[in-house]
């Protein structure tokens, strides 16, 4: 009898001894949402319309507004669309892109903008500001598409942004992996 309580003992000690060891190890390292280089699937996305995205501004010099298309992600990124027939996402808050620097003290104003048309660049503000405080755009919720000049960008929930071009040039912003691709 006591033969058998040492022996249970000495197993239920060595299963705790070796969960906690277990307990301890390193977590697992997450697995990416975007593989470095690949554009997403957004072919189960839903089209928005592209008239819900529609900004007229004013066009000195001529009879007619111009029309700019423009959306701000879930995440709070400003992206928009462009002619020749581009998109672009710009900000100090694009993932996994270190922010450019911005430094009123020193007259430093400089945002990063990633195109379809080239990779990510640093561009001098437009003015002397460095926190961005103009109005937001309408947000594309998660899971759709918007296109306009044959341009389609996408989002999802997890943070991802992905555009990609008539000429099949794109880019991927998104927490795990952000960059140009210079054909999807």
């Amino acid at each position: 009898m006591m033969y058998r309580f040492s022996a249970t003992l000495l197993l239920l000690t060595t299963a705790w001894m070796s969960s906690a060891c277990t307990a301890t190890a390193d977590p697992p390292t997450p697995t990416p949402t975007v593989e470095a280089g690949k554009f997403p699937d957004m072919s189960a996305y839903t089209p928005a319309n592209p008239d819900d995205y529609i900004q007229q501004l004013d066009n000195p010099g001529r009879p007619t507004k111009l029309n700019k298309y423009s959306f701000n992600t879930p995440d709070g990124i400003r992206c928009s669309f462009g002619q020749p027939a581009s998109a672009s996402c710009g900000g100090n808050n694009l993932p996994s892109i270190p922010p450019a620097v911005c430094d009123s003290a020193q007259g430093i104003y400089r945002y990063n903008l990633v195109s379809t048309s080239q990779g990510v660049q640093q561009w001098p503000r437009g003015d002397s500001n460095c926190s961005d405080d103009s109005p937001p755009h309408k947000v594309l919720p998660p899971f759709h598409t918007l296109t306009v000049y044959g341009v389609t960008c996408g989002v999802d929930d997890q943070g991802t942004t992905a555009c990609k071009d008539p000429q099949g040039r794109g880019f991927v912003l998104s927490p795990s992996w952000s960059g140009w691709i210079p054909k999807v």
